[in-house]
């Protein structure tokens, strides 16, 4: 059975091609985010138990940072993998992501498309290792 990845971003364009990218590589790719309120996809989380979770902060606001402290703060979802993807390599960003329990932030800054799907995969292929 193939492991499943929950895709949550707005920026429409990036989430198409890393979804098309990670299902080529025999991942199961769910996402759920656009327009939806924070409850709903903690939810959504729950019904789907995805084994990681990719989440894109194009442009962060609050309330993606509000959805990670979410996620890690519940007993039954805190414990999957997340990576935040962002457009810069801001420390501040950063900082903050791995203060609400990010587990992997990768700037997508100087990465394209296939440089970032490789990077996820050597991070999965890792984290299968030490499993």
């Amino acid at each position: 059975m193939a492991e499943k990845i929950l895709i949550l971003g707005n920026e429409a364009i990036f989430v198409d091609s890393l979804k098309a990218k990670l299902s080529a590589d025999n991942y199961e790719i769910l996402s759920n985010s656009a327009g939806k309120e924070i409850n709903e996809i903690i939810l959504f989380i729950k019904l789907n138990k995805p084994n990681y979770i990719i989440q894109n902060l194009y442009l962060p606001r609050a309330e993606d940072f509000e959805l990670l402290k979410a996620i890690k703060s519940d007993d039954i979802i805190s414990s999957i993998p997340i990576f935040v993807i962002n457009d810069s390599a801001d420390n501040k960003i950063k900082k903050k992501c791995d203060n609400l329990g990010a587990d992997y932030f990768i700037s997508k800054n100087n990465l394209n498309i296939d440089d970032l799907v490789k990077k996820i995969n050597k991070i999965i292929n890792n984290f299968k290792k030490i499993k």
